[in-house]
């Protein structure tokens, strides 16, 4: 297998892309950690520049629920609706929390509307999330199709709700410090987030990857050197422990990685050269 930090440093040269953060965990050790390239022109990239992660947040985002879960807060077979009564009609009414859990809720629709409202503030965000009919032609849990924003959304409030506590700082507490990452939903407060242009308009990834306090609307996705990433997926992997401490319980962890052949769409199946999730 080629050696990974020179086939990095080839995609830089070539342009590809400005910079590049890698991590690897092997059985719970750093077998690989390097960054190379810019963050911005005259600016280094580091091993622990801040970037915003866009769909890798599933990684902490995952445990969390599952915390939640473990805590009683919400079940993977609750109806989104019990939790969120706004979410009722529009065809949405079948949906359970399984559903944007694993991309199988018919909410594309919803999905595309949230990319286009994150400068709205986090209430509205849901409002609109919740007032978009359900897509027609999906029953829930019968086709996979990715939601970059709506799915995870939902189920942040679910959780803000039954739990009090902000989905920003239930992360925060249930997983990221006790996994010693300074990461956060739209990246550690003060800390400068890297633009990613080349994933998507420029002023979009900005407005994804914001920090909007003030607006009370924390950013769709988690921020931070991108080898928290690895850490967050290998307690999973590992059955919940993390030097030493349970995170999660083992049948929580199994039940997390349990393989699934959800049918995707085949627009998402060609962009991840597969057919099954």
């Amino acid at each position: 297998m080629p050696d990974p930090r020179t086939l990095a440093e080839e995609e830089v040269t070539a342009g590809t892309c400005t910079g590049v953060q890698a991590r690897e965990l092997l059985h719970r050790r750093t077998v690989m950690d390097f960054a190379l390239g810019e963050e911005s022109p005259g600016v280094p990239l580091t091993a622990g520049s801040g970037v915003p992660w866009f769909s890798v947040s599933e990684l902490p985002a995952g445990p969390a629920l599952a915390r939640a879960w473990e805590l009683g807060l919400l079940g993977p077979d609750d109806l989104v609706r019990d939790h969120l009564p706004e979410f009722t009609g529009g065809g949405r009414d079948a949906v359970t929390v399984r559903h944007p859990w694993s991309h199988t809720a018919p909410l594309r629709a919803a999905d595309r509307a949230a990319g286009g409202a994150f400068d709205q503030g986090w209430d509205k965000l849901i409002a609109l999330i919740c007032a978009t009919d359900a897509d027609p032609d999906r029953i829930p849990g019968q086709r996979a199709a990715h939601l970059g924003h709506a799915g995870y959304l939902l189920l942040g409030e679910i959780v803000a709700r039954r739990s009090g506590t902000a989905f920003a700082d239930f992360l925060r507490t249930e997983v990221t410090e006790p996994l010693g990452l300074s990461a956060a939903l739209g990246g550690p407060p003060g800390a400068r987030v890297v633009q990613v242009p080349y994933l998507g308009p420029a002023e979009l990834a900005a407005r994804v990857a914001a920090f909007a306090v003030a607006e009370g609307c924390h950013g769709a996705c988690v921020a931070g050197s991108c080898g928290g990433a690895a850490v967050a997926a290998e307690v999973v992997r590992t059955g919940g422990l993390h030097r030493g401490r349970r995170l999660l319980r083992e049948e929580t962890c199994a039940a997390l990685v349990r393989a699934r052949r959800t049918p995707w769409t085949r627009r998402w199946a060609c962009r991840c050269g597969g057919d099954s999730g």
